[in-house]
């Protein structure tokens, strides 16, 4: 909810790039649910909910620490583990709460295609 404020403001890009990014971020987003919210949550079932959400959102996070290897800036990764973090906690929630990964799939693409595209000065959560 929070990138369709960050895309309220505009997206930018030719009509060829929007087009041609629209099915990898809506695939990023199924695999990034299948990843984080399926497996990692799975995995960490045996603890009490609060623990759960908490350890997969601090651990996507941490995975977005790698975009230090690609020529992020300090801030702008500080930024981008910090919105993953916190995004990451609240569809662990919300996973827990429906008990299935598909509708957080389907929202979480286009919220990474609107934080890439969204004129609105922001560090994209995933590149």
């Amino acid at each position: 909810m929070v990138s369709a404020g960050y895309a309220a403001g505009g997206i930018s890009g030719s009509v060829a790039t929007l087009a041609s990014g629209a099915v990898p971020f809506l695939l990023l987003g199924i695999n990034e649910e299948m990843m984080f919210r399926g497996l990692v949550q799975g995995v960490l079932d045996p603890f009490p909910l609060g623990s759960r959400c908490v350890l997969v959102g601090l651990v996507l996070g941490a995975q977005h620490t790698a975009n230090l290897l690609f020529g992020h800036t300090l801030y702008d990764t500080g930024a981008q583990v910090l919105s993953a973090t916190g995004s990451g906690f609240a569809y662990a929630a919300a996973r827990a709460r429906i008990g299935t990964i598909w509708p957080l799939a389907l929202l979480h693409g286009p919220g990474n295609f609107s934080d890439t595209h969204a004129t609105v000065p922001f560090t994209p959560a995933c590149t």
